[in-house]
């Protein structure tokens, strides 16, 4: 049973229904709570106060860190000095600090105050929300060191390899899932479209024919397909995998293109309007700055 203390609390209703949308097989109270906070967050929208001034200085606070740290690892480091840092935040201690180069010793101090402020707002219960927070940033540094050793190595990783090939054409989940996702809304999105102008018989129209049921009723259908083919992609990407995450990955934005795309049955591929033309303009030639 989800709390009721959620109700008017908008920025966790917010982080559960993010949350939810990692949902997968037999996680009942995720589907759950994606229905709970999608309805509730409709009813907050009118209502949402805006965000307290002391969250929004944590927000920026992580972002100068975020990029500090970016190009200490990307202009400034060297590897030794690089490995140094990313053993240090490993540590997580005061410490630390002393067996770095004087330039890094700032940033570091910021990173462990930035966390112990955290800590400080965090009620007892929260606890582990700052826990996992801190795991994250160990493990995003120790990411950046893999990259500064792949700088030093003139190394490129690769994606395309026999195994990898061989994976794919197998079918295996991951594949089927987004082929799924994209094909559903796709068909569901072109229907009205594609009927007026004549053209090869589309997953809806054979799925009308096949079941004899209404169009409402295939929709309905083709939309908990898509919910199950989402579960079946995160359950691949939450799992051991023989192939690299990076190619899941792109399997996983082909199908987030066509959640963009065909949002809520509306064709914005071959009739994109205004907020299509913003999301091309944002992306390609106003991107916000990251």
């Amino acid at each position: 049973m989800l709390k009721k203390s959620l109700l008017n609390d908008a920025w966790r209703l917010l982080g559960l229904y993010e949350a939810a949308h990692l949902k997968v097989w037999e996680e009942d109270i995720l589907d759950e709570a994606l229905a709970f906070t999608t309805t509730h967050l409709k009813s907050l929208v009118e209502h949402l106060e805006i965000p307290s001034f002391s969250t929004n200085i944590l927000r920026t606070k992580l972002l100068a860190l975020v990029t500090t740290i970016d190009d200490i690892f990307d202009a400034y480091g060297t590897l030794e000095e690089l490995q140094l840092f990313t053993e240090a935040i490993g540590r997580w201690d005061t410490d630390s600090i002393h067996h770095l180069p004087e330039y890094m010793k700032t940033c570091y101090q910021a990173v462990l105050d930035f966390y112990r402020e955290i800590e400080e707002m965090e009620n007892i219960e929260r606890q582990f929300c700052v826990h996992l927070a801190k795991d994250a940033m160990k493990s995003w540094v120790q990411a950046y060191l893999v990259e500064a050793r792949w700088l030093q190595e003139k190394y490129i990783p690769t994606v395309a390899t026999k195994e990898v090939f061989d994976w794919v054409l197998q079918n295996p989940k991951m594949v089927r899932a987004s082929a799924t996702v994209i094909r559903l809304m796709n068909d569901m999105a072109s229907l009205k479209f594609e009927q007026e102008r004549g053209h090869t018989p589309s997953s809806i129209e054979c799925y009308l024919k096949q079941h004899g049921v209404s169009e409402k009723q295939a929709n309905d259908e083709f939309h908990r397909q898509i919910e199950n083919a989402w579960k079946d992609m995160n359950e691949e990407c939450l799992k051991p995998t023989a192939v690299p995450m990076l190619l899941l990955s792109r399997l996983l934005d082909f199908a987030r293109a066509a959640d963009v795309i065909y949002k809520d049955q509306k064709d914005m591929f071959t009739h994109p309007g205004e907020v299509m033309k913003t999301n091309i303009r944002m992306l390609l030639i106003d991107p916000m700055p990251i």
